[in-house]
C-alpha cells in the first residue's frame, strides 16, 4: 500500500495535520519586563505549577479526579478548567517556545514537504 503514491501522500498529510493538533507546552521563563501585575505574577505561578503537573491535560484530568472523589464542587471545577484553559493561552512574554519543539515542527514541515 504505502507504494501507492496517492495512499503515501495522504498518510503523510494525515500525519503531518495530527501532528499539528498536538497542543504543545512552552517552556515557562521569568521574564521580569514581561511581568509588571501581581496578576501576571500569578499567572506565572499557575503557568509553572501546570508545567511541573503535567501540562494542561494532567492538571485538567486532576481536577476531574478530584470532582469524582467529590472534593471540588462542579462549580468549582469548571472555574478551575477554565482558569487552567486560559493562562496556557498566554503568549505575550510570559512563555518562550521550546526550541525542541520548534525543530520537530520543522522536520515534520520538511518531511511533508518532500515527501517523494
Amino acid at each position: 500500500m504505502l507504494y501507492d503514491e496517492a495512499f503515501y501522500i495522504n498518510v503523510v498529510n494525515r500525519w503531518k495535520e495530527s501532528y499539528k493538533a498536538i497542543k504543545k507546552i512552552n517552556d515557562v521563563t521569568l521574564n521580569f519586563e514581561a511581568m509588571t501585575t501581581k496578576k501576571d505574577l500569578y499567572q506565572m505561578g499557575l503557568l509553572s505549577l501546570i508545567e511541573v503537573s503535567g501540562g494542561e491535560l494532567g492538571v485538567i484530568s486532576q481536577i476531574n479526579e478530584a470532582q469524582q472523589r467529590g472534593e471540588l464542587t462542579k462549580k468549582q471545577a469548571f472555574d478551575l478548567r477554565q482558569a487552567i484553559k486560559e493562562a496556557c493561552k498566554i503568549k505575550d512574554g510570559l512563555t518562550m517556545k521550546n526550541e525542541a519543539i520548534l525543530e520537530l515542527d520543522k522536520k515534520v514541515n520538511e518531511a511533508a514537504k518532500f515527501y517523494r
